[in-house]
């Protein structure tokens, strides 16, 4: 696959902002504490931008994740959406999301966040129970949750998601079921619930490890993933990714969907990656060595890899089995000349016979129990070739 096959696919653009007050115990995305370094941040980050430009495709999200975007300033945010605009070929009607964290924001400062520009909120709930809070490190209470909702509302934003953590250390499906049913009250426009994974190098993992605490296991974490499904389907969410409802397609998340669909993005800001296909490259996880690179006049990169074939195709049937819709055939043969059905034949016919794969017109995808088990059944599938 070559960057031709996507070039008529609008692009997305992601950046990375490094800030946050304080760390979340089971969090392992790159951010410093040091809100010192904002203006140096924001300076080189619109230095990376100009440096990168023009690029062969056009885009139509940008999306702010973080760390905790909502640190930056109003003017700060529409700086950065004004050079992205002024630099980059940005398709009309974009969709502009930023992260925000309860306690970080309110309805007046959301409404600058709205007029610079921002036109999606992701609001980082996690959990509208004071003690899984507690447990997971964040920095806000549930009602400080609630309150952030609430704004976001009076800001007039008319697309809202909420992120939710389950299989967090002492959560029962009755807590969950409890956070679910808080969540809808407020009619979001969408849901994200994730299953905690415990990272590497983090202060959870020393926890985990010690035995202070315990994670849920297997059957507990599947009860909890089909009690979110259960619930959120039975009051029409859509749900189009294994951890992602919409209230409605036009609510689904258009910049995450470009990951599932191996669309081209490009990352800007410290540990941001890029996808221009066939290349992959990322910078550094380091604001200091970011900065320096930016000041010298070098490209902030840590690394880079240009994917094989195989590399691409086995990510591709990795993605978009994490989607509802699934694996779209003909568009999968196209982009890697082979025959899907002949290539993965002993695989398909287990799977499909297990109950864990079917095939809806020119679509593989997972059923329900599949979904359930995604990793292991996508790991079985790929093995095979």
């Amino acid at each position: 696959m070559s960057a031709r096959s996507t070039r008529n696919s609008p692009g997305g653009i992601y950046i990375h902002v490094p800030f946050c007050r304080r760390k979340c115990l089971y969090c392992s995305f790159y951010s410093v504490s040091d809100l010192t370094l904002k203006s140096s941040y924001v300076a080189a980050l619109l230095d990376e931008i100009r440096r990168i430009a023009p690029l062969p495709f056009s885009f139509d999200t940008v999306y702010f994740g973080g760390g905790t975007p909502s640190l930056l300033d109003p003017k700060e945010i529409r700086a950065v959406l004004e050079e992205l605009g002024s630099r980059f070929s940005i398709r009309p009607g974009p969709e502009i999301t930023l992260e925000i964290n309860p306690g970080t924001v309110e309805a007046g400062r959301l409404k600058e966040y709205r007029s610079a520009g921002a036109n999606r909120l992701s609001i980082g709930v996690q959990s509208f129970n004071d003690r899984h809070l507690k447990t997971l490190g964040r920095m806000h209470t549930a009602k400080q949750a609630e309150a952030a909702v609430a704004s976001a509302m009076e800001a007039g934003f008319d697309n809202i998601g909420l992120d939710l953590i389950f299989c967090i250390p002492g959560q029962t499906k009755a807590s969950f079921k409890e956070d679910l049913k808080k969540a809808l009250s407020f009619k979001p426009d969408h849901l994200s619930c994730y299953q905690l994974t415990v990272e590497k190098g983090t202060p959870f993992e020393k926890e985990i490890a010690s035995g202070r605490i315990a994670m849920p296991g297997e059957k507990a974490s599947a009860d909890l993933l089909e009690t979110a499904f259960d619930d959120l389907t039975a009051r029409g969410f859509l749900h189009y990714e294994i951890s992602n409802y919409a209230a409605s397609e036009e609510k689904i998340s258009r910049h995450n969907s470009k990951y599932w669909s191996f669309a081209p993005y490009i990352g800007l800001g410290p540990s941001a990656h890029s996808y221009l296909p066939p290349k992959r490259r990322w910078n550094h996880a380091d604001i200091d060595r970011y900065l320096e690179d930016i000041r010298d006049g070098k490209p902030p990169a840590a690394g880079e890899e240009i994917l094989t074939v195989r590399q691409q195709m086995l990510e591709a049937i990795f993605l978009g089995l994490r989607t509802s819709a699934g694996i779209d055939i003909e568009r999968f043969e196209k982009m890697f000349g082979i025959v899907f059905s002949e290539t993965f034949r002993v695989p398909i016919e287990t799977l499909s016979s297990e109950g864990f794969l079917v095939f809806t017109g020119n679509r593989c995808r997972l059923t329900r129990k599949g979904l359930l088990l995604q990793e292991s059944v996508v790991r079985y599938l790929v093995d095979s070739f």
